[in-house]
Parts: C-alpha cells; sequence; structure tokens
C-alpha cells in the first residue's frame, strides 16, 4: 500500500469516530465515480441500493445528533458502527487486500473507536460545563470538519492526514486537561 492509500485509510478512519455515514458516504461516492478502485470482494460497494441507504443514513445522522433527546442513543449506536465502519473504509482503501489489509483495517477500527471515546468525553465535558446548549453548534462545526476532511482526503490524503493527526491530538490535550479540572471543581463545591 502506498502512502497515499495509507493517509486516505486514516482520514476515513478518525473521520468515522466523529461521523459513521459520512466517511461511509465518501467512500462509496469516490468507489461510485471511479475515484477509488476496491477490491473485488467488495465489489458490492458499486451498489446503488448501497448508497442509497448510506445517503439516507446520512441525512438521518445530521438530524438526530440535531435532538439532544436522541443524542444518547445515537452514541451507544455509533459505539458499535465506528469501529466497523471505520475498519471498513481503511480496508476497502487498500486494494491488494493481503494480511497488510486486514491490519490495516483492525487499526483503522482501534483508530475510529478511539476518536469516538475522544468526542464522547469532549461532548460530555461541554455538557456538563454549557449544560447542554453549546450541543447543536458544537454538531454543526463536526459535521462541517467530517464533510470538509472527507472530501479533501481523496485528493490530498497525506496533507489531510497530518491536519487530522494534530487536530485529534489538540483535542485530547484540551479534553484531557479540563475532566479533571472540572471534577476538581466540582468535587470542592460539595
Amino acid at each position: 500500500m502506498n502512502m497515499h492509500g495509507l493517509a486516505l485509510a486514516y482520514a476515513l478512519s478518525t473521520l468515522s469516530g466523529l461521523r459513521v455515514s459520512y466517511p461511509a458516504a465518501a467512500l462509496l461516492l469516490a468507489v461510485h465515480n471511479r475515484v477509488l478502485k476496491p477490491p473485488e470482494n467488495l465489489m458490492w460497494l458499486h451498489s446503488d441500493t448501497i448508497l442509497i441507504i448510506v445517503l439516507v443514513a446520512c441525512v438521518a445522522e445530521f438530524i438526530a445528533h440535531k435532538l439532544s433527546w436522541l443524542q444518547t442513543p445515537l452514541h451507544y449506536i455509533h459505539k458499535v458502527l465506528s469501529p466497523l465502519v471505520g475498519g471498513a473504509t481503511a480496508f476497502a482503501v487498500d486494494p491488494t487486500q493481503g494480511v497488510g489489509g486486514f491490519l490495516i483495517a483492525a487499526l483503522g477500527a482501534g483508530n475510529a473507536f478511539a476518536v469516538h471515546s475522544l468526542r464522547a468525553t469532549a461532548r460530555a465535558t461541554g455538557s456538563a460545563f454549557f449544560l447542554g446548549a453549546v450541543n447543536p453548534i458544537a454538531s454543526l462545526v463536526e459535521d462541517g470538519v467530517v464533510l470538509t476532511a472527507a472530501t479533501a482526503a481523496f485528493f490530498t490524503a497525506q496533507t489531510t492526514a497530518w491536519i487530522i493527526l494534530l487536530v485529534t491530538l489538540g483535542c485530547r490535550h484540551l479534553t484531557y486537561r479540563s475532566v479533571p479540572r472540572y471534577s476538581r471543581r466540582r468535587r470542592a463545591r460539595v
């Protein structure tokens, strides 16, 4: 697998941790428009039915993330789907499908799960601190970031992968720095 493929696999698996259906839709649109050629065992990705299902899932996910009463059930669904989609998108990018393809899929699944956990922690911290008032705005920002990065990943995969890595590390640093500080303040008040 070349560097472009590795960077694309990393970018799509990372974005799967934020939004499940957007990277899957980006992959399917790339396959549909012959930008990406999947391996023989994944030729079902060319199916119009699969593309329509994933596009409907994109719209449903977009709406569901804006409704606070759907946040918790959606989080549990994403806890299962993020690693699956992250691994599948990383696996579909590798055209050789050797042992390395399965390793890339496993790493993609783990990466998607880690990013999903980081996003859930950040969202919980933001909800506790701002009483949930920022969640719809944060959701719109996440939508924009994922759509932009998923599109850019097919054209400039290495640059996009580096930017995603730096943003992920920065978010991890900010999130885990604020969680203990917030809980210390809360314990002091009680």
